[in-house]
């Protein structure tokens, strides 16, 4: 924690206008941190999961009452909570917003030689600084859920394949070097492929593919 506040602090204070809102994970659901962020005019959607928070106890009270918005995109099947004007963490000095999504997907599975359809649910709630007014409820949803890239497409994939954990050399300017080296290209190649390629390109191969191409072309 103390770690993510100097990072948090050194960010703010070196990049004030990269970016408005900051989407924390559970732990960091903390008034210390959403006050600082507030203090420098960043909005927060931190994950709300502690049931013996008064927040959450308040907000599902109200859930239970509440019609949820229901919608159908694929193969999910969506109900959705938005309640504006939680007063009850008088820590962070003002109303929260609370957002929850009751997602349902159904999947076809084969076990053995038949085929049977599984269903399975996931309870997200979020809460957040950002109004109604700024960020509609399936935005709050897609930004929360939008956590995971930071999982999947950078750890994950810079671990992966690009080698990211390896350590090449171990003279500490040399580690730097070949790290920031490595954060350069990979985000170069990201850049290339999700603003110089046509969708259509996107879609017929894989990232895998182009990163074989452009060492081709070397």
């Amino acid at each position: 924690m103390a770690a993510a506040m100097r990072l948090m602090r050194r960010v703010m204070q070196r990049v004030p206008r990269a970016f408005s809102v900051v989407i924390l994970d559970s732990l960091y659901a903390r008034a210390a941190v959403v006050k600082l962020l507030l203090k420098h005019h960043k909005d927060v959607i931190p994950v709300l999961k502690d049931e013996r928070r008064d927040l959450l106890q308040d907000a599902r009270g109200l859930f239970d009452v509440e019609p949820p918005k229901e919608f159908t995109r694929g193969r999910t099947h969506y109900q959705q909570w938005d309640i504006e004007g939680f007063t009850i963490w008088p820590q962070v000095g003002r109303p929260m917003r609370v957002v929850r999504s009751l997602e349902t997907t159904t999947r076809r599975e084969r076990k053995g030689k038949k085929w049977k359809t599984a269903s399975t649910t996931r309870d997200w709630v979020w809460t957040t600084t950002v109004s109604h007014g700024q960020a509609s409820t399936q935005a709050i949803v897609e930004l929360g859920h939008a956590r995971w890239r930071i999982e999947n497409q950078g750890f994950n994939e810079l671990c992966t394949f690009w080698h990211f954990d390896h350590v090449f050399r171990h003279n500490p300017n040399a580690i730097l070097g070949l790290l920031l080296t490595l954060a350069l290209a990979f985000n170069l190649f990201h850049a290339f492929w999700a603003l110089n390629l046509k969708r259509q390109l996107r879609c017929r191969h894989t990232k895998i593919y182009w990163g074989h191409l452009l060492t081709a072309s070397w």
